[in-house]
């Protein structure tokens, strides 16, 4: 059996217990709580140190090319916030054609767990976390509300690794 909750946007995640999905209700619901709720992290790759609330400045690529339209939304592209979409890449390699590269400074950046069970884009996908903490936000509400809360990007981390970067404001950013 499992236990669904429902954000007042329509966002629904699932546990596996009751008192999982309670747990996660009760954090919800108290604002000082919500970076409990998305599950900050800290990782350090290519002797960069990506911690949430601390200054980082890293080389990063950007895929020039634009999401492709899918029928659905497979990538949970309606929920993620607005902004520049980018991966970090330790040392001077050349980046493949399409792609762009420079240097990204964040002065506050929020850096969560992709995910908690290997499905990005489910229920516990760092998207779908954020949007149900800040009270069903997406896209640019979601990126607006995160600048509020003091933060000019999102780095996510899975298995160790960064994976999506995402610049609030890149033009205060990109160096």
């Amino acid at each position: 059996m499992t236990y669904a909750v429902r954000s007042r946007d329509g966002v629904v995640a699932r546990f596996q217990t009751k008192r999982e999905a309670s747990a996660f209700v009760r954090t919800a619901a108290s604002p000082t709580n919500w970076l409990a709720q998305v599950g900050t992290t800290t990782v350090t790759e290519g002797g960069v140190i990506f911690r949430t609330d601390r200054p980082v400045t890293f080389r990063f690529v950007h895929n020039n090319e634009p999401a492709p339209k899918i029928v659905g939304d497979p990538f949970k592209q309606s929920v993620e916030p607005a902004g520049f979409f980018c991966l970090h890449v330790a040392g001077d390699a050349t980046p493949p054609r399409g792609w762009t590269s420079g240097m990204m400074h964040f002065n506050r950046p929020l850096v969560l767990a992709r995910d908690y069970d290997g499905n990005i884009y489910g229920p516990t996908g760092w998207k779908t976390r954020l949007s149900i903490a800040s009270g069903g936000k997406k896209k640019k509400a979601l990126s607006s509300w995160l600048l509020r809360q003091g933060y000019d990007g999102v780095v996510t981390v899975s298995g160790g690794e960064t994976s999506e970067i995402v610049a609030l404001h890149p033009q205060a950013s990109i160096r």
